[in-house]
């Protein structure tokens, strides 16, 4: 986990100040179809960067760099979400991804 983490926070240190504040709100509009976790606004209110992936692995657990990637995605910063996609690929080429449940109580099911 911590290996996710610190890949994570080296993309987020790259984002400007005004991309960062972007990230987290895209990060809790974040839906996709097969997975109706976020993270509350009131969370992430003046989190930092190190907060933010804390918020992120506690409600994502290991799906935070595909959160993380699609939110970079939705950004339109490719290049990061490419470069954080590539620090965690498995050697049978599959991004990482567990479950899709949160039992976190800071993370929300939304539907």
């Amino acid at each position: 986990r911590g290996k996710v983490k610190k890949e994570i926070l080296i993309i987020l240190k790259e984002l400007m100040d005004e991309d960062f504040k972007e990230f987290k709100w895209h990060l809790e509009n974040h839906r996709s179809p097969e997975d109706h976790r976020s993270i509350p606004r009131s969370d992430l209110q003046n989190k930092d960067r190190m907060d933010t992936v804390d918020l992120m692995e506690q409600c994502y657990g290991k799906d935070s760099v595909q959160v993380a990637v699609e939110v970079l995605k939705g950004m339109k910063k490719n290049d990061l979400a490419e470069k954080l996609s590539k620090m965690n690929i498995n050697p049978t080429g599959k991004l990482l991804k567990s479950g899709l449940y949160c039992t976190h109580q800071m993370c929300t099911i939304k539907i």
